[in-house]
């Protein structure tokens, strides 16, 4: 059974003409436009449809823009192949999409959230020169020690973006930015510089990571449908409370990709997809060499190539079995669980036997009941439960969290019945 991953780019993908492909033909798009529209009072399908490109660019209505259309190709997949995610991700901007889609964000609250963060961006600009630029082509630890070479009191230059082995995202004073290009230029490595860009994931946006803070604590959010992966830390997200330290953190600090696409390739995920408006985040993830097929449904070819798949897979009568592999159990919520805790225990041989023990023998029963289309038993999600309390004693996970988390896996999948009796009989 197939399992599936989405990723949501950022900044970069905007062109003109951007999702007028998919307004033309589906209603829904159309309304999701118009509620779009009422949210930030101005017509953003004319500026995305027939706007300039020096409007587009600029980075309150890029970050509108590309939320808007993601969450369009997000909504058209939605209703024409319908199968859920295991997990998912977003680069930059594109981690506010992700939430969004999962349910943790409203629409209105991530128009608000993201226009914000495009207007902190430009009243830096207002009082400092900055800049960021794309370096491919070398090793990141040359970057980061001509960077480290670079700065200067109170003046940085420093990586934002950890995007792939061999291409980063440096940011920082315009200046300095340039004089690690120049570096970049004569150790023959690639730039691509970002104009007009403010110093996203730099310290550069501390003040505004503050500004952003006390508008995301006045946010009401909803619970996860599926995973989340954050920037920050390249694991998903425990619970909806993160969100707040998360997104405060990811405007001033480095966006860890290559630690995200990795993270996907080792939950042994069938196949990416990328929703919005190109392919930036599939070219970069096939380039890996992961094995994992990357596709964009933002991009017509592969939309058709996606669909057709699926109706074939319908017709061939394999439509409820795929559809099953993407419903969250016990089982792949106490793995998920365990991967994300945090470590707080350094003996090696009680984290073998608390947590590398007891975590493969969950993960090989997943891989049998995946390969057999079966559906755990009560007494294989007892043993996910089980092992999932051993990682969390032997990481030292405070209790109160321990009970949270089980709690919220018990009613994510309508278990809390089942299991009423685990967290007292844990002490939880």
């Amino acid at each position: 059974m197939k399992k599936l991953a989405f990723i949501f780019p950022g900044q970069g993908c905007q062109y003109v003409g951007m999702g007028k492909t998919l307004y033309d033909e589906y209603q829904n798009v159309r309304d999701i436009f118009q509620e779009a529209n009422d949210a930030v009072g101005f017509d953003l399908k004319k500026m995305c449809f027939d706007g300039n490109l020096k409007e587009l660019n600029d980075v309150e209505n890029m970050m509108l823009a590309i939320l808007t259309v993601s969450y369009c190709v997000f909504d058209v997949y939605m209703k024409e192949i319908g199968v859920q995610p295991v997990i998912t991700a977003g680069h930059s901007l594109g981690e506010y999409t992700a939430l969004l889609c999962s349910g943790a964000l409203s629409f209105n609250d991530a128009l608000y959230l993201v226009r914000l963060r495009g207007r902190l961006g430009k009243e830096l600009l207002e009082n400092r020169k900055a800049n960021m630029s794309v370096i491919y082509d070398i090793n990141k630890s040359i970057v980061d020690e001509e960077c480290k070479n670079i700065c200067q009191k109170d003046r940085i230059v420093q990586i934002a973006c950890y995007n792939a082995y061999d291409q980063v995202v440096i940011s920082g004073d315009e200046d300095l930015v340039m004089k690690v290009e120049d570096r970049i230029v004569s150790l023959n490595g690639q730039i691509t510089p970002i104009l007009n860009s403010p110093p996203y994931h730099s310290s550069l946006m501390e003040q505004a990571s503050q500004k952003l803070k006390e508008k995301l604590e006045g946010i009401q959010f909803g619970n996860f449908k599926w995973p989340v992966i954050s920037n920050v830390s390249a694991i998903p997200y425990l619970n909806e409370n993160k969100i707040i330290d998360n997104l405060t953190m990811q405007i001033k600090k480095p966006v860890q990709w290559k630690a995200t696409m990795d993270y996907i390739n080792d939950m042994s995920i069938d196949s990416v997809i990328e929703l919005g408006p190109q392919a930036v985040l599939t070219n970069l993830f096939n380039s890996q060499g992961y094995g994992i097929s990357a596709a964009s449904f933002g991009r017509a070819s592969d939309r058709k190539t996606l669909i057709n798949s699926t109706q074939e897979d319908e017709s061939n009568g394999k439509g409820e079995n795929i559809e099953k592999a993407f419903i969250p159990t016990v089982i792949t919520k106490c793995l998920a669980a365990a991967v994300s805790t945090k470590n707080s225990n350094w003996n090696n041989d009680e984290y073998e036997k608390g947590v590398i023990e007891p975590y493969n023998q969950i993960q090989q029963m997943q891989i049998e009941l995946e390969n057999n289309s079966l559906e755990p038993t009560h007494e294989q999600m007892l043993t996910a439960l089980n092992m999932l309390h051993s990682v969390f004693v032997t990481k030292r996970t405070p209790v109160e969290e321990q009970k949270q988390r089980i709690t919220q896996i018990l009613k994510d999948t309508g278990t809390t019945e089942i299991f009423k009796g685990f967290l007292s009989e844990k002490g939880m």
